[in-house]
């Protein structure tokens, strides 16, 4: 690439850069329609999340109170017309980012093209086995395109079928991932046990859609060899993801994962400062980094969580939750993350579920805001449908200064 060609590609990546900066600091300032207006015209990304509203006791979006949550998903296939080096690539890169997943403890959906399963079986077992326990969907048997109309009801199913069948050895997959993302034979999906699936071709950030019985997760961004010059603002990307509250949705091929044939230069320079970053944002309580299913799985059991009961007196609150989710298709028990705000200069000093203490850290966390507003971000199990939560508050003594 010529110095003429660099000089315009930095700068167009510094505006995007600063955009995004200036929609994360001025997101209360700005209307939701200016960010809207930059995303479309820069990245042709919409941004699709609404507000939280004000209740006293909120059923968080993503698990332990995360603001936001980061997905990855791996179509596990090869291109329609495969190049000379495709299947070294894919072979190559899939061993790649099994370790890196499990160097950093990332756990992935990948949607297994049950054609290439079989050919590529060596490589397969590695996701199989191999590292994290990742999420295994399916992406169809012979990758065809289900939004077809010559792709009729008992061909999608016989093919679907088929992949499952492939797929047996790690259980009966949850999550569909479309090839090039484009949607067809929904009511088929779930009838075939699906909970969740990636389509929509346009790009987005925003909460899980359900849609006849299924959860959408759209994706957000699609990671390539040109990702090498747009890492910073794919991290700036994520920031934003977190500000609004929204999942950012990577998805990618291993064929594809090299620059100029190299893979270890793409997961060293592009996939691993995703990793750096993303992990860092976890720990720091404001990511939740999941698989399509364990979203869809959450969505769901927030969908189904209601507060029955709420009192708070003086040093203690009092509620009921109730969960309840018939369908067998999702994980049981459904757990979901239940956000309490403390009352003014108090902290929590224990939490009780049905009578029994919950454990701080593990179950319960405290997280300041701003002004000083302390909130308890409390995690719950449903191995029935109700739970009754107390929390004891109290109010810190005042440490003395000493004085000389």
């Amino acid at each position: 690439m010529t110095s003429k060609s660099k000089i315009p590609l930095k700068l167009s990546n510094f505006v995007k850069w600063l955009a995004l900066t200036t929609l994360i600091y001025g997101k209360d300032i700005f209307p939701r329609s200016f960010g809207n207006f930059l995303l479309l015209h820069l990245f042709n990304l919409r941004l699709e999340v609404e507000k939280d509203g004000k209740e006293e006791v909120t059923v968080c979006r993503y698990k332990n109170g995360a603001a936001g949550a980061l997905c990855f998903s791996i179509d596990f296939d090869l291109p329609s017309k495969p190049h000379e080096k495709a299947e070294s690539t894919l072979r190559e890169g899939t061993t790649k980012i099994l370790k890196l997943t499990e160097h950093y403890m990332v756990q992935m959906s990948w949607g297994i093209c049950g054609k290439i399963a079989t050919q590529e079986s060596t490589v397969f077992k590695q996701v199989l086995y191999l590292g994290v326990n990742h999420d295994l969907g399916a992406h169809t048997f012979s990758h065809i395109d289900l939004s077809s109309p010559t792709c009729s009801v008992e061909a999608a199913r016989s093919d679907s079928l088929k992949c499952i069948e492939t797929l047996e050895k790690a259980g009966r997959p949850a999550s569909f991932i479309f090839p090039w993302n484009r949607e067809g034979h929904l009511p088929l999906l779930k009838e075939l046990g699906f909970i969740v699936y990636r389509g929509d071709q346009k790009a987005k950030i925003a909460y899980p859609t359900r849609r006849e019985g299924l959860w959408n997760i759209p994706q957000t961004y699609y990671l390539s060899e040109k990702s090498i010059d747009r890492v910073n603002v794919i991290l700036k990307l994520l920031d934003l993801t977190i500000a609004y509250g929204g999942v950012f949705h990577v998805w990618s091929h291993p064929w594809n994962m090299h620059i100029n044939g190299n893979v270890n230069n793409f997961m060293e320079k592009v996939l691993e400062p995703i990793f750096k970053h993303a992990t860092k944002r976890q720990r720091e309580g404001t990511l939740w980094i999941c698989t399509m299913r364990q979203l869809a799985n959450y969505s769901e059991a927030r969908r189904n969580c209601h507060i029955q009961k709420f009192t708070k007196k003086r040093n203690e609150i009092r509620l009921t939750a109730h969960c309840s989710i018939d369908d067998t298709r999702f994980d049981f028990p459904p757990t979901v993350t239940l956000k309490i705000p403390l009352p003014p200069q108090t902290i929590a000093s224990k939490v009780l579920i049905d009578d029994e203490e919950a454990r701080k850290g593990k179950s319960w966390r405290i997280v300041e805001r701003k002004r000083g507003k302390r909130q308890l971000f409390l995690t719950l199990s449903f191995e029935k449908p109700s739970r009754k939560v107390r929390v004891i508050t109290e109010t810190p003594r005042l440490t003395q200064p000493i004085t000389k």
